[in-house]
């Protein structure tokens, strides 16, 4: 559902601004997410709960009741939402981007590393 929304927001410049948008978002960008009802539901058939946050870094809040089915506002067995305090504290995103430059790097690099492979085969016949 994350990417879903991160798609629809790089296509539209705007978050879905509703549950009931999210189902729309869901069937464009996640066509395998189930959706009776027309809502976007978790693996246990219950609504996801998204809210816009403009306090969070991402802009909304989105998570699933989890197998209790009961809203514990992010906390408890609730899955895909960090506890508030946690998110305070996970620091500015684009730490969370640093995080990946490792691995984006080896995509930058690879194109080369592969030339240079294919040029010393060639040397070597």
């Amino acid at each position: 559902m994350r990417a879903a929304i991160a798609r629809h927001q790089s296509a539209t410049g705007e978050l879905p601004s509703s549950v009931k948008q999210l189902a729309v978002v869901a069937r464009l960008y996640a066509p395998q997410t189930p959706m009776p009802r027309g809502l976007a539901v978790d693996g246990w058939q219950q609504p996801f709960v998204y809210q816009l946050a403009a306090e969070l870094p991402q802009g909304y809040l989105l998570y699933s009741m989890g197998e209790n089915k009961r809203d514990d506002s992010g906390n408890g067995d609730d899955l895909g939402a960090e506890p508030r305090a946690q998110q305070d504290s996970a620091g500015p995103p684009i730490s969370r981007a640093l995080q990946l430059l490792p691995v984006l790097s080896l995509f930058a690099v690879a194109p080369f590393a592969l030339a240079f492979i294919r040029s010393a085969r060639r040397d070597l016949r």
